[in-house]
């Protein structure tokens, strides 16, 4: 690799002379490669050759489009298969699951954050440490005394660069009382 004074990266790849401008943007320039590199670069394949975000770093961008309630930039984050497992043990797969399970969640809880504290990454895990807060949305009024903060786990498996698996571990209890205090129900109802 090398770099001209306008800093702009060039490689070589069978074919093609390749070039990454300052934003780590990779192109061909010539050659029968062209259309092969640009759908590698849209599916992530030669990423690991170019540019490999860190697992971490992968896990702190989803983390980010949560926290913004970012849809679309959440699915783009997530693998086809994903695999989004609650802290009740409920699981839901697939991106347009995934992002029905979120979108509710997010009219229920619209200033759901999550504040992680630490965080820790060994090979395809990363684990992450903090607290989460919110307020549960009801009849469409966010009041003070329905919001809520407990502490936060949760583990995400990456594969490749984006995250094939989000488990949450954490007490949902407080949203649940507010819950039952909002809709009527009775302790023993709703779990």
């Amino acid at each position: 690799m090398t770099t001209s004074s306008a800093g702009v990266s060039h490689v070589e790849t069978p074919g093609a002379l390749c070039a990454a401008n300052a934003q780590g943007v990779f192109e061909a320039r010539d050659g029968p490669a062209r259309d092969e590199w640009s759908a590698a670069l849209a599916h992530d394949e030669l990423i690991p050759l170019v540019i490999q975000r860190s697992k971490l770093q992968v896990v702190l961008a989803f983390v980010e489009r949560i926290n913004a309630h970012d849809l679309k930039g959440m699915l783009a984050l997530i693998t086809p298969d994903h695999r989004l497992l609650d802290a009740l043990g409920e699981s839901v797969r697939g991106l347009q699951n995934v992002r029905r399970a979120w979108k509710g969640y997010f009219a229920m809880v619209p200033d759901y954050e999550i504040v992680p504290d630490e965080v820790i990454a060994e090979g395809h895990t990363v684990a992450l440490f903090g607290k989460a807060h919110g307020t549960f949305c009801s009849n469409g009024e966010l009041r003070p005394e329905d919001r809520w903060e407990i502490p936060f786990a949760a583990r995400a498996l990456v594969r490749g660069q984006r995250v094939a698996t989000w488990q949450i571990y954490c007490d949902n209890a407080p949203i649940r009382r507010i819950i039952r205090a909002r809709s009527g129900v009775q302790a023993g109802e709703f779990q």
